[in-house]
């Protein structure tokens, strides 16, 4: 199993960066909670339907907590949070919620994992452990000279 990644060129002129290529990751496929279960029900005595209903009450249960302003830490995966971007106002006084309270957004931290030598936190999440990239079988770039174009010349 591998991260598939297929490269892109900068194409933003007024970037420092600019016509240099970075990889990016290509997602396959969306795995929904079914085929969770399913797999689960694979590597488990509990059926599919058993499954089903305990993740369908992890999302409600999630949903309820981080409503209630709270982060929420599954074991072996990380924690969840809800954060949201504000305007702002000259005088605390001025400050309403309704109007300045825009996006509401989930943020996600990966569990990570402590070093056992210096007893750091390492950057690394155990759900990555095993993960490697390899390109995707077919990338579009272009390999040939640029010839001083628009710089645009890659499909999206």
């Amino acid at each position: 199993m591998s991260i598939f990644y297929r490269l892109n060129k900068n194409n933003m002129k007024e970037s420092k960066m600019f016509g240099k290529y970075y990889g990016r990751a290509v997602h396959t496929d969306t795995v929904d909670l079914s085929r969770v279960a399913e797999a689960i029900q694979e590597n488990t005595t509990a059926k599919k339907a058993d499954v089903l209903a305990v993740l369908t009450e992890m999302v409600n249960v999630m949903q309820r907590e981080l409503c209630d302003s709270k982060r929420v830490k599954i074991d072996g995966l990380g924690s969840f949070k809800v954060t949201f971007s504000s305007t702002g106002v000259n005088d605390p006084k001025d400050y309403n919620a309704k109007d300045c309270i825009k996006r509401f957004r989930i943020v996600f931290t990966p569990e990570y994992s402590i070093d056992n030598s210096s007893g750091k936190r390492r950057r690394d999440t155990p759900l990555l452990r095993y993960a490697k990239a390899q390109e995707v079988p077919f990338n579009p770039i272009d390999t040939k000279p640029d010839t001083g174009g628009d710089g645009d010349d890659q499909n999206p």
